[in-house]
Parts: C-alpha cells; sequence; structure tokens
C-alpha cells in the first residue's frame, strides 16, 4: 500500500450572516450532497457519515475508497472532522477544520482546512509515478467540494 495525500486550504469571505453560514456549512445533509465523488453515503448517528466514493481506475489499478467520518464542534465557531474508523475496509483518512468568523453583520470568512490521506495498492515505481497525479487530485477534489457547498448556500 502506498499513501498518498491531499491537503487544501482556502479562506472564504461570504456575504451572508455567520449563523447561517455555519449552519449551512455544518450541515451533514449538505456535507453529503455537496462531496461529488460518491457512490453512496450514509448517516450513522447524529455526528457521523460513511462513505463510499465512485471506483477510481489508474491503469490497470481500479480502487474505492471507503471510511466513516465525525463531525463535531469544538467551539461555538470552529467545526472539525476526521475519519473514526480504520478498519481493513477503511482507506482513507480524513482530517478537517472550519473556523467561522463574524466580519460584520451580514458577513462571515470561513477559514477551511482539510487533510485526506488515501492507501492505495500501488507498488513502486507505478506509485512513485502516479502520487503527484493522485495527490492533486484530492487536493482538487477538495476545492470543488467546497465550491459546491458555498454554491448551496
Amino acid at each position: 500500500m502506498t499513501l498518498f495525500r491531499g491537503e487544501y486550504h482556502e479562506i472564504l469571505d461570504i456575504d451572508v450572516p455567520i449563523d447561517l453560514v455555519r449552519d449551512h456549512f455544518c450541515d451533514l445533509e449538505n456535507i453529503a450532497a455537496a462531496y461529488e465523488e460518491l457512490e453512496r453515503w450514509e448517516r450513522l448517528d447524529e455526528f457521523t457519515l460513511e462513505y463510499l466514493l465512485e471506483p477510481i481506475k489508474v491503469s490497470k489499478l481500479v480502487w474505492q475508497g471507503r471510511y466513516q467520518c465525525r463531525y463535531v464542534f469544538e467551539s461555538e465557531n470552529v467545526h472539525v472532522w476526521e475519519t473514526v474508523r480504520s478498519d481493513r475496509q477503511a482507506n482513507i483518512f480524513a482530517k478537517g477544520r472550519a473556523q467561522f468568523t463574524a466580519t460584520g453583520e451580514y458577513s462571515t470568512r470561513l477559514d477551511w482546512r482539510s487533510t485526506m490521506d488515501c492507501e492505495i495498492p500501488a507498488r513502486w515505481p507505478f506509485s512513485r509515478t502516479i502520487k503527484p497525479i493522485v495527490e492533486k487530485s484530492v487536493a482538487d477534489g477538495s476545492a470543488r467540494f467546497l465550491k459546491v457547498l458555498k454554491r448551496a448556500l
């Protein structure tokens, strides 16, 4: 197995009050709906989603990501998430943080940071060849996710 890491950080200024932005970006239904590369998802409890990604094919390698992620408030305006189950079937380890700051009565700054590690059964030298492609793809997926979530606000 080879570990591939995608990281993404973005700061958004949104002309919507903080309560509405925070409620929208932290709602598990909205989070799942913004995840474009999903085959399916399931809500396990009030804090946890389970994801099964669409299969990805690179050359002869076919890989399908799966994981459970727990979402909680660290404080009133800081929402964090991370993979909570790492059994044999889990092959994605996600971690992130969204911090919401009111910048006016009707405006909010969102500081979004996410990291996603993917274990993919690729051997050297193939893994070395595809590493930059996979890592960019993971980061780009995070950017698309955030864009879809913002657009739905």
